[in-house]
C-alpha cells in the first residue's frame, strides 16, 4: 500500500473510532461544567491542570519513542512494552509521591489533587498500550478500546454527577473508566506481542538518548498548555474565573481531536520513510498540511464567528464571560492543527531535539506574556498568552521543519483553504444572531461550495478519500 493510502486508512480507522470516544469525554465534561457551577467546575480544572503539570514526569516522551521505534523494528515490540511499561510505573510512583510531598509543605489540601492524579495516572499507563498499538498500526484496536473506556467515563462519571455526587462523583467516575481502560489497552496489547514487567539495560541507555529530546517536547507542551490555569491561581483569580477560562479551553481541546488523530496516524508511516524515501515523506507531509489546512483555517473562524450561541447553549448564562475568551482561543485552534503535524515530522525525522527547541521557547513565551498579562487583563491575558504561544511555535517549527528536511512552510499550502474560508465569514458575518445551528449549517454549505469552486478540495480527490475505506480501490487515486 502506498504511503498516502497507509496514513489515509490510518486516519479513518482512528476516525471512525476514536471521534466517538473523544465527543463522549467532551461531552461529559460539558455536563459537568453545567451541573457542577463555576465555582466548582473551576476547582476540579484547577486540580486537573496542577496534576498534568506534575505527571510529565511520569511520560518523558516514553510513548512517542515506542511508536516510532516499533514503527521501523516491529520485532522489538515485547522487549521495548516491558521495559517502557516498568519504567513508567516506576515514575508514576514517584510522581505521585513528590507531589504528595509538595502539596503538604505548602500547606494545601491533599485529597482533590492526589485523587485526580491517580486517575491521570491510570490513564497515562493505558497510553502506553495505545501507542503500542499505533505502532502496529492496529488503529482499528486502538479506537475501540478508547471508546469503550471513555463510554464509560460518560456513564459513570455522567451518572454520579447527575445523581448528586457533585466533584467527587466526576472523580469517581473517571477512575473506574481509566482502570478499565488500562486494563483493556494492556490486554489488547499483550495478545499481538507477548511483554512482561522487565528492565532491559540495553534499552536504557537508548531511551536516554533517543527519549530525553521527546520527553523535553513534551514537558514544555503540557507546561504551557496547562500553566495558564494554575497562574491564574496563584495570581489570585478565582475559581469561577478559572471556571469560564476552562470551559473554553475545554472546547478548544475537544475540536483538537482531529489534528491529533492526523498526527498520531501519519506517525508510522513518516517514521518508517524516514531516510529510506524522503521523496515520499514530502509528499505526504504535504498532502497531510492541506488535509489540516482545509478543516483547521474553517474551524477557526466558524468557532470564533459562533462563540456567543455556542457559550449560550452549551453553558447557560452563568458563563457568559467564556465567550470573550474563545474570541482568542478560536484562532488558536487553526495553529494547533498545523503545529501537530510539525512536530510529528521532527520526530519522525529522529529531530526530536529541534522539537524540543522549539517547544522550550514556546514555553517562555507563554510564561513571560502570562506573567505581563494575567494581572492586567485576567482570564483574557492568557488566552492571548495562548494564542501569542501558538503563533511562536508555528514560525519556530516551519522554519526548523524547513531546514531539517526542505520541507515547505505551511502558509505555502495556505492560499485556496483561505480564500474558501474567507467566503464563508463573510456569509456567516450578516447571519449573526440566527442562531447555532442555522449559522453552522449556513457555514458547512457555504465553505464545502466555496472550497470547490476555488479548487481547494477537487471531486476526484473526495472520491480518492471515500476509497481509503476500500483499501485496494483507493491507493491509486490516493497515490
Amino acid at each position: 500500500m502506498q504511503p498516502l493510502a497507509r496514513a489515509g486508512r490510518n486516519v479513518l480507522l482512528k476516525t471512525l473510532g476514536e471521534v466517538l470516544a473523544r465527543l463522549s469525554f467532551l461531552a461529559l465534561f460539558l455536563v459537568a461544567a453545567r451541573i457542577l457551577g463555576a465555582e466548582e467546575y473551576g476547582r476540579y480544572m484547577h486540580a486537573a491542570s496542577l496534576t498534568g503539570l506534575a505527571l510529565v514526569g511520569m511520560d518523558l516522551g516514553l510513548g512517542t519513542l515506542l511508536v516510532r521505534q516499533v514503527a521501523r523494528r516491529p520485532a522489538e515490540l515485547g522487549a521495548y512494552a516491558g521495559t517502557l511499561l516498568f519504567i513508567k510505573s516506576l515514575l508514576a510512583l514517584l510522581v505521585l509521591g513528590l507531589l504528595a510531598l509538595g502539596l503538604h509543605l505548602t500547606g494545601r489540601p491533599l485529597g482533590l489533587v492526589l485523587a485526580v492524579a491517580l486517575v491521570q495516572a491510570l490513564w497515562g499507563l493505558a497510553d502506553l498500550g495505545f501507542a503500542g498499538l499505533s505502532a502496529l498500526e492496529a488503529m482499528g484496536q486502538e479506537a475501540w478500546v478508547k471508546t469503550v473506556a471513555r463510554l464509560a467515563a460518560l456513564l459513570a462519571a455522567g451518572g454520579l454527577l447527575w445523581a448528586g455526587a457533585g466533584t467527587w462523583g466526576l472523580v469517581a467516575g473517571l477512575g473506574l473508566a481509566n482502570l478499565l481502560g488500562l486494563l483493556l489497552a494492556l490486554g489488547v496489547l499483550r495478545r499481538r506481542a507477548a511483554f512482561f514487567l522487565r528492565l532491559e539495560a540495553g534499552f536504557v541507555g537508548r531511551l536516554f538518548r533517543d527519549g530525553l529530546p521527546l520527553a523535553l517536547s513534551g514537558v514544555f507542551i503540557v507546561f504551557y498548555s496547562r500553566l495558564d490555569v494554575v497562574l491564574l491561581e496563584v495570581m489570585g483569580r478565582s475559581f469561577g474565573e478559572i471556571g469560564w477560562y476552562a470551559a473554553a479551553a475545554r472546547v478548544v481541546d475537544g475540536l483538537g481531536i482531529l489534528p491529533g488523530l492526523v498526527a498520531a496516524a501519519f506517525l508510522p508511516v513518516l517514521a518508517s520513510l524516514a531516510g529510506r524515501e524522503p521523496e515520499a515523506l514530502a509528499r505526504l507531509y504535504r498532502q497531510g498540511l492541506r488535509l489540516l489546512l482545509l478543516l483547521g483555517l474553517p474551524a477557526g473562524l466558524g468557532l470564533f464567528m459562533v462563540r456567543q450561541p455556542l457559550t449560550e447553549l452549551v453553558f447557560g448564562p452563568a458563563y457568559a464571560p467564556t465567550a470573550q475568551v474563545f474570541a482568542w482561543l478560536a484562532p488558536n485552534l487553526t495553529l494547533i492543527f498545523v503545529n501537530y503535524l510539525q512536530l510529528t515530522v521532527l520526530t519522525a525525522l529522529g529531530r526530536q531535539r529541534l522539537g524540543a527547541l522549539a517547544t522550550a521557547g514556546a514555553l517562555v513565551v507563554n510564561v513571560v506574556l502570562n506573567l505581563w498579562w494575567i494581572p492586567a487583563q485576567g482570564i483574557l491575558g492568557a488566552a492571548a498568552a495562548t494564542l501569542a504561544t501558538e503563533v511562536v511555535l508555528l514560525l519556530a517549527c516551519a522554519h526548523l521543519v524547513g531546514r531539517a528536511a526542505g520541507l515547505e512552510a505551511p502558509w505555502r499550502q495556505a492560499g485556496r483553504p483561505l480564500a474558501a474560508t474567507a467566503a464563508m465569514g463573510l456569509a456567516l458575518w450578516p447571519a449573526q444572531g440566527l442562531g447555532l445551528w442555522p449559522m453552522l449549517g449556513l457555514g458547512v454549505a457555504v465553505y464545502a461550495g466555496a472550497a470547490l469552486a476555488c479548487r481547494a478540495i477537487t471531486l476526484p480527490e473526495l472520491r480518492a478519500l471515500r476509497g481509503l475505506l476500500r483499501p485496494r480501490s483507493g491507493v491509486a487515486g490516493a497515490a
